[in-house]
């Protein structure tokens, strides 16, 4: 469950920087 809802917050912030910044995928 855990590591489900990681992968999932991970993905997710990994969509938001990728919307609102661009530059951000470098950092990631």
């Amino acid at each position: 469950m855990a590591c489900a809802f990681a992968v999932m917050t991970v993905i997710a912030y990994a969509i938001v920087a990728k919307f609102t910044e661009p530059t951000a995928t470098a950092t990631t």
